[in-house]
């Protein structure tokens, strides 16, 4: 997987688990349904960044305890698809799933909620080298109708760290 496609993925999860401040027993209520946004993505450490307008949608099932989510960005050279399930554990205020970029491959995310923020750990394989492919997705919620994310990911042929997506999204 190609770090631009992480970038991919972790907007698309950070979008996933987006709303606003989270409270205990909300999350899923209040991520659900339709966020925009924009941000920016790079493909790998020195790469220049490519700004991005995104769009998030997402269902709660509450029986099962799932979100479900897709996820979509479009830049000039840079296009893709997420889709998921995360499973949300009210009790532990933890959320563990897989998402599928679309072309590229799954991943499986986990992390905790903490007060307005969320930290989710995201792991899988590039595609092509077999190498592994992990990152760190934060979000921090301000109000009530908007969210900050980034992806911290590790590039897959240098074994270097950079903030691969940083984006903002509204209601």
């Amino acid at each position: 997987m190609k770090t631009k496609q992480l970038a991919f993925l972790t907007g698309f999860f950070i979008a996933s688990l987006t709303a606003h401040p989270i409270f205990a027993g909300e999350l899923p209520e209040r991520i659900s349904g339709v966020w925009v946004g924009g941000g920016l993505i790079r493909k790998s450490p020195g790469a220049p960044s490519e700004r991005v307008r995104c769009r998030f949608s997402s269902k709660w099932a509450k029986r099962a305890a799932t979100i479900s989510l897709r996820y979509i960005c479009l830049g000039i050279d840079i296009k893709f698809e997420t889709t998921g399930t995360l499973k949300y554990n009210q009790a532990g205020q933890a959320i563990a799933g897989k998402l599928v970029v679309v072309g590229i491959g799954g991943f499986r995310a986990s992390g905790k909620v903490k007060g307005d923020k969320v930290v989710m750990n995201l792991s899988g394989k590039d595609k092509k080298s077999g190498k592994p492919v992990n990152g760190t997705l934060a979000i921090a919620f301000k109000g009530n109708k908007s969210f900050r994310s980034s992806l911290t990911a590790t590039d897959p042929k240098t074994g270097k760290r950079f903030q691969a997506f940083k984006a903002s999204f509204k209601r």
